[in-house]
């Protein structure tokens, strides 16, 4: 009778320790899928909004150079493109003055053309040194501006 109960014990004993680690398993294994979806949700999230900016990116470029491009093709013709170009830097002047509602055309004049002169200064490395200006000949084509840089204002 006592050797069937040690018996009874050891296999109760054994099959509540198999119980316990068989619960413990599932549960582990339900907190780790839950945890895993969880990720795979977020990952799927940020990768959807990466790809959206992305394409919102790609539309503000290429419609930046379809504008740059229609400006150039407008301003070629040389009736329509007067017309164009003054349409244009008034357009541009409106734009810098809703930036800097306190500036002058003096400023305004000034902060292009020190926008075109850093944007000239790209183009012109580009160049071979033999068909590149000098920097002295360049700058003497800038206006002379002595004032506070206003770009960095807003």
């Amino acid at each position: 009778m006592r050797r069937v109960r040690s018996v009874f014990l050891r296999v109760a004993r054994n099959t509540l320790l198999v119980a316990w680690l068989l619960v413990s398993l599932v549960s582990v294994s339900v907190a780790a899928t839950t945890w895993a979806a969880v990720q795979t949700w977020k990952v799927a999230q940020l990768t959807y909004r990466t790809a959206e900016m992305a394409y919102q990116h790609r539309r503000e470029m290429a419609r930046a150079i379809a504008k740059a491009r229609v400006r150039r093709l407008t301003t070629a013709i040389p009736l329509v493109g007067a017309a164009a170009a003054v349409y244009f830097e008034r357009q541009s002047y409106q734009e810098w003055r809703e930036l800097y509602p306190d500036g002058s055309a003096e400023d305004y004049a000034c902060d292009m053309a020190e926008l075109t002169a850093e944007a000239l200064d790209e183009v012109l490395q580009e160049l071979p040194a033999i068909a590149r200006p000098s920097e002295r000949r360049v700058r003497g084509f800038l206006p002379d501006c002595e004032r506070a840089d206003l770009r960095t204002a807003p």
